[in-house]
This record gives C-alpha cells, sequence and structure tokens, in this order.
C-alpha cells in the first residue's frame, strides 16, 4: 500500500542575531524620534501627522517580529494581515482614530480693554520674499517655510511676543496703526504694552503691513491681530 505524500512544510525564516539587533535599534532610534518630535510639535499639520503615524507604525511592525507568538487583522473586502504587517496596520488605524480629528483652536484672549494691536512676525528679504531669520507666526495647520499672510488668516503664535499699540501709554492709544508709522521707525516705551501673546495661541490677521527702510534689504512684517470668535 502507498503511503501518502505529505506536503513540505514551508521553510521559516528565523532572523539571525545581527537582524535581531538591527531592527530593535531601528524601532529604539526612530522610537525616540518620534518623542523628541511630539515635544517639540505637540499639535503637528495634517500632513507631517500622516508621516508621524506611518513612521509610528513601521517601527511597531518591526519590533513585533522580534515578539514570539502570532497577531492577525482582517479588513475590509476580505483582506487579511498576520506578524508584522498586521502589527503594523493596528498600529496605523489606532494612530489615525486616536491622532486623526481636527487640530483643536487655542483661540488666545486679550485682557480687559484691548481688542486689537500688533505683533512683528519678522523680516523678510525684499528681493527674494523669504523670511531672513525666524519669522514667529504661521497660517493654521500650514506648515511652509515661508508664509504669506493675508487679511482674515488663522494664525498660530510660534513664539512668545509683545503686543505693540502704537502711544498705548499715553491717552491717545491708536491701535489701528502700524508700528512702522512710528516717528524714527523704533518702538518706543509708550508704545509697549507689556502683554505677552503667548505661543501656541490662534489669533485672527486683522491687517497686515510691510515695511523697510532706504538701504535695507529687509522689511519688517507686522500684524495685526483679533481674537477669533
Amino acid at each position: 500500500m502507498n503511503e501518502a505524500i505529505q506536503p513540505t512544510p514551508h521553510a521559516h525564516h528565523a532572523p539571525q542575531q545581527w537582524e535581531k539587533v538591527a531592527i530593535f535599534a531601528f524601532g529604539v532610534v526612530f522610537i525616540a524620534i518620534m518623542l523628541a518630535i511630539a515635544i517639540w510639535m505637540p499639535e503637528p499639520a495634517p500632513f507631517p501627522r500622516l508621516v508621524f503615524g506611518l513612521v509610528c507604525s513601521l517601527c511597531a511592525g518591526a519590533i513585533a517580529t522580534l515578539i514570539p507568538g502570532q497577531f492577525g487583522l482582517s479588513l475590509p473586502l476580505g483582506v487579511r494581515a498576520v506578524g508584522g504587517i498586521a502589527v503594523f496596520g493596528f498600529v496605523f488605524m489606532a494612530f489615525q482614530n486616536l491622532a486623526g480629528g481636527p487640530i483643536p483652536d487655542h483661540k488666545g484672549r486679550f485682557p480687559k480693554g484691548i481688542d486689537t494691536g500688533w505683533i512683528f512676525a519678522g523680516y523678510i528679504d525684499a528681493a527674494s520674499g523669504k523670511y531672513k531669520g525666524d519669522h514667529y507666526a504661521a497660517p493654521v495647520n500650514s506648515s511652509v517655510s515661508d508664509p504669506v499672510f493675508e487679511k482674515g488668516d488663522k494664525i498660530n503664535v510660534l513664539a512668545n511676543r509683545e503686543l505693540i499699540i502704537k502711544d498705548y501709554k499715553s491717552a491717545s492709544a491708536q491701535p489701528f496703526a502700524s508700528p512702522t508709522t512710528i516717528p524714527g521707525g523704533v518702538l518706543r516705551q509708550v508704545d509697549r504694552t507689556s502683554i505677552s501673546i503667548e505661543k501656541g495661541t490662534n489669533w485672527v490677521v486683522m491687517d497686515v503691513v510691510r515695511a523697510g527702510f532706504v538701504g535695507n534689504d529687509q522689511m519688517a512684517t507686522w500684524l495685526r491681530i483679533g481674537e477669533i470668535p
């Protein structure tokens, strides 16, 4: 009597020691980087947030290959996955569910008696239109390196800025007058409010003024801001 021929089992590749070390190091390094980015950028714009989710999922999937056991994932349309790929899919979907909602507005508020004022947003090169050095505000949910501000934009303040109002400490304060109209173009003590517009707060742009000086290749950008309703 002939014996039934048994199918040859598929060979299972056991990770070698150097592969285990490399995968573990990959996961640890990238998770550390993601933690640092999360502290530095707690509320990223939608596209960076998508990239962070992909990287976190890849790290989780890579590390999962070192953990004994089996993990399966079933998706609509009959799609199934096991092992590291399943962990990747699970973490990515969980990440999107937890962090995929709209980024909340942290609406700034003026002290009582203040309705508007100006903040300095940075210097722009007159020839290229690009910022020279840091800029201190950006449109909400935008990651462009050289933002262009327009009336009505909602902005996020990137660093603490002092609110400036021309002649604030006098009897004739002029909150609608740009700081560029100050005689000599230099801020005076009478124009300083000592009111801090905090980093991370959101405001609406009421007016934009860019101005430079003769013989200078850079222009100062000033934003008149108001509270978001």
